[in-house]
């Protein structure tokens, strides 16, 4: 999975060090070698720590080049115009307070007295105010994308809130029940994805059940193969709010097993005429990364400019 979400930097912690002997350290490193070989994580630190015992399993030895990474890791730019989106992953009612949401904040930023939205696919929306902010457990002012936040909220009762709400500005709270992907399966996913396959799909903090309809040569290649990608648009049984380049993670229909994942491409595609030529070269337009070149290509594919 979290190859799917593209992450490739990380660092291995092998726990409760100070309980086995080294031997048995050396055998679990070398297990955990072999798991991240084929992935980006490969060339990720392992470190053996304990909370206890001996001075050669302090966890300063992970808190280090934790800390050192997290320096040299540029802060993201809240680029102008982009509306604040944070996924609720808790909520709970602070005494005194009132509701509180937590959650990572994907993009944009937010500022204690700011009005927002609190959203969800099925049309449910509220407007409420930040009254208070805590970024990764400390009170702040301001939180932005990549961050960890938690928001005292005013403007709504906590029983009215669901896993899965997002936290955003009103321009975002846009639902959609189709999203159209770049979708890879695993090399050692168990079964080739024909068309109308069910899957379940997780985006963000929420998921909904989903039917996967091939847009692309995987359709006449007889489905999308494992270590296989492919353009699909997949059909969902309850709306969401998406925007491009969220990455979703697809498993199978009753999520036990993870078959793949991809990034949205759209989130607004038409249900008809999906594999016309005029619009599989939008989507390729639309799957390139840098957001220059993604325009341009763009605007050389539209019709009208």
């Amino acid at each position: 999975i979290l190859q799917i979400l593209g992450v490739a930097r990380g660092a291995v912690a092998i726990t409760k060090c100070d309980r086995v002997d080294a031997a048995r350290i050396a055998e679990v490193e070398a297990q955990v070698h072999a798991l991240l070989a084929p992935t980006p994580l490969a060339e990720t630190p392992v470190f053996a720590v304990a909370a206890s015992g001996p001075r050669s399993f302090r966890l300063d030895a992970l808190r280090e080049p934790l800390r050192a990474a997290a320096l040299a890791e540029a802060p993201r730019a809240a680029a102008p115009g982009v509306g604040f989106r944070l996924a609720v992953d808790r909520h709970f009612a602070v005494a005194g307070a009132g509701t509180v949401v937590t959650g990572t904040a994907h993009a944009g930023s937010l500022r204690v007295g700011e009005r927002l939205l609190l959203a969800r696919g099925d049309g449910f929306t509220r407007e409420v105010r930040v009254r208070g902010l805590h970024v990764s457990n400390r009170a702040a002012q301001q939180g932005q994308a990549g961050q960890r936040c938690a928001v005292n909220l005013a403007g709504v009762e906590h029983r009215e809130v669901e896993r899965g709400d997002w936290l955003c500005a009103p321009a975002l709270a846009r639902p959609t029940d189709r999203l159209d992907l770049r979708l890879s399966l695993l090399a050692d996913a168990p079964r080739t994805l024909g068309q109308w396959s069910a899957v379940t799909l997780h985006h963000a903090a929420g998921q909904a059940q989903a039917r996967l309809a091939l847009l692309d040569g995987a359709l006449e290649a007889g489905g999308l193969a494992p270590g296989r990608s492919a353009l699909v648009q997949a059909v969902l049984d309850r709306p969401v709010l998406a925007c491009w380049g969220d990455r979703v993670v697809i498993r199978d229909a009753a999520g036990r097993i993870t078959l793949g994942g991809g990034r949205v491409l759209d989130p607004f595609p038409p249900a008809r005429h999906r594999r016309r030529p005029e619009r599989l070269a939008l989507l390729a337009a639309l799957d390139q990364s840098d957001p220059a070149a993604r325009l341009a290509a763009l605007l050389a594919a539209a019709p009208y400019g």
